[in-house]
């Protein structure tokens, strides 16, 4: 197994901005509607209207930089002992998963995941399960073939 660092596939990046697009726009319904509620009858569309810009900002902010640069920041090593996953920009995380801890390794893809070809490994261990990805489904496969290996005790 490979002790070299890997990071997301660039495909990530597009899922991850879909997923931003999809939890944000509810959000903004609410902020808007909450907004709208609590402003005095003769402001609330101004309200609404500057309520729903700020909202549109702050996701498109998040959906452009913050989620692109989070995203970009995960890194991963697997070798023959442990997986190990860094993440984060300003709250740095560093996770590393003995393999012989692993139960079992499961590949997850979802319609957005399966249409950019994309998938997310699901380490399961006694204590909770790990998710690595979105990585390429081939990657995955890869990934689960030399952890199973492992854990299973095979070289």
């Amino acid at each position: 197994m490979s002790r070299l660092e890997h990071a997301l596939p660039p495909s990530a990046v597009t899922y991850g901005r879909q997923v931003a697009m999809i939890s944000g726009t509810p959000v903004i319904m609410a902020a808007v509607a909450a907004g709208a509620w609590i402003a005095p009858t003769e402001h609330t569309l101004l309200v609404a209207v500057l309520t729903a810009v700020a909202a549109i900002v702050v996701m498109a902010l998040d959906i452009l930089v913050i989620n692109v640069r989070l995203i970009r920041s995960v890194r991963y090593t697997i070798d023959a002992q442990s997986l190990r996953i860094r993440r984060g920009l300003l709250i740095k995380q560093e996770m590393e998963l003995p393999l012989r801890h692993v139960i079992s390794v499961s590949i997850v893809q979802g319609p957005m995941l399966r249409r950019l070809g994309l998938a997310k490994v699901r380490f399961m261990t006694i204590a909770q399960p790990q998710v690595l990805g979105p990585v390429d489904v081939l990657t995955a496969e890869k990934i689960r073939a030399s952890v199973v290996g492992v854990s299973e005790g095979q070289p």
